[in-house]
């Protein structure tokens, strides 16, 4: 993904504004929740496999229409080719690397550690291609990293072409209605923590989510060279790894609630740094620079890579194989309402009130949070504990 730490100015050149943007996003992930739950729900019904594959061959051709946008309905087209990539993605890739673990039954491993290694190498691989998008738009143009991501853009099908898929108990095809209900009623009836782990999963995602689509605009309104955003996005998506990598690690030391008490807190301190040094830049440029183009940032990453492996675990670890693609196409698909609602509501504060004041909104919703969801998390926290699942 070399196009990504520059996406959004790539997207301001054709002529969008950040409400455009936020748009574009909000009808990605509208797309994604049309196709999400029956691509899980074919995903456990039929072979991972083959629907990774056909998202590789989707994934590819959306990227490979890029060097041709011109237009805001141009790319509206590319997102939704690459929202229904995303789709048939989205759950089967998870689903498929816990039935990998229960199958070969690794002995000394345990799933936590899955989901740490997975948002290790997915992010790591963000932050080379941040590396490498620097190196092209210093010796190049931004036109370099569109026709570069063109051709990157057909990896993921060479890649699954790859994969061995482990044995695993299917649904059964004919009781459709069936299997609806029981993954619905898993999911939200079968226990409150599970209910409060999805809720809050959900959350703190979308904390990260919607400030990695504005980044890009926050470092432009700071004065950051465009070379430097690819380094800049580099060190967010490593902190992302190594923060994602360390996650076991870190709540063996600190224990279940006191990790979930940080989590809750990062995107206070992210979203309320931005909107601080968002006012105070031309006060302070080399302290907004390093504070708040960064280490504000980082709050946030931090935040994705803790959360993402200790929700996700606490998800998919009480959730049965035959329904775990579906359950977790169900947990994403949570993931773009939330974003339809806030990200297009960003995108215009930011637009027509500066970021400042967006952010400082953003800081508000999270203080919000801790009260009404985060709390009775809290309160039945060790339930969470890697230790629990040992077993």
């Amino acid at each position: 993904m070399v196009l990504m730490p520059v996406i959004v100015p790539f997207f301001q050149e054709i002529g969008l504004s950040m409400g455009d943007i936020f748009k574009l996003q909000a009808l990605y992930a509208f797309i994604v929740i049309l196709c999400e739950i029956p691509s899980g729900y074919i995903s456990d019904l039929f072979d991972r496999k083959t629907i990774l594959i056909i998202s590789g061959v989707l994934h590819g051709i959306g990227f490979s229409l890029y060097p041709f946008a011109d237009s805001f309905y141009f790319l509206a087209l590319t997102q939704i080719i690459n929202a229904i990539a995303m789709s048939l993605l989205s759950g089967t890739d998870i689903a498929l690397l816990y039935d990998t673990h229960f199958a070969l039954k690794e002995e000394g491993s345990f799933p936590r550690k899955l989901m740490a290694k997975q948002i290790f190498y997915s992010q790591v691989s963000e932050g080379l291609a941040g590396l490498c998008c620097a190196m092209i738009i210093f010796f190049g143009s931004l036109d370099y990293p569109v026709k570069i991501q063109a051709i990157l853009g057909w990896l993921p099908l060479f890649l699954s072409l790859s994969i061995v898929e482990p044995p695993r108990r299917k649904m059964e095809r004919k009781k459709t209605m069936e299997n609806i209900k029981m993954i619905i009623s898993h999911i939200f009836g079968s226990s409150r923590l599970l209910l409060l782990i999805v809720f809050n999963g959900l959350i703190y995602a979308a904390a990260t989510w919607l400030a990695v689509w504005s980044y890009q605009d926050f470092w432009k309104h700071l004065g950051i060279p465009l070379p430097v955003f690819g380094i800049l996005w580099a060190i967010t998506n490593l902190a992302v790894g190594v923060c994602g990598r360390m996650a076991v690690g870190f709540e063996a030391r600190l224990g279940i609630k006191k990790t979930l008490l940080f989590i809750s807190f990062l995107p206070i301190f992210g979203y309320g740094g931005m909107s601080f040094f968002a006012y105070q830049y031309a006060k302070f440029p080399l302290l907004a620079f390093t504070f708040g183009g960064l280490m504000s940032c980082l709050c946030l990453q931090v935040n994705r890579g803790l959360g993402h492996v200790i929700f996700r675990d606490a998800f998919n670890v009480r959730i049965p194989s035959p329904m775990r693609a579906t359950a977790n196409s169900v947990l994403a698909l949570g993931s773009r309402f939330l974003f339809i609602f806030w990200g297009p509501a960003l995108g215009l504060m930011i637009d027509f009130y500066g970021h400042a004041p967006a952010y400082a909104v953003m800081a508000g919703l999270y203080v919000f949070n801790i009260f009404f969801f985060f709390t009775p998390l809290f309160v039945e926290g060790q339930k969470l504990s890697y230790q629990k699942n040992l077993g």
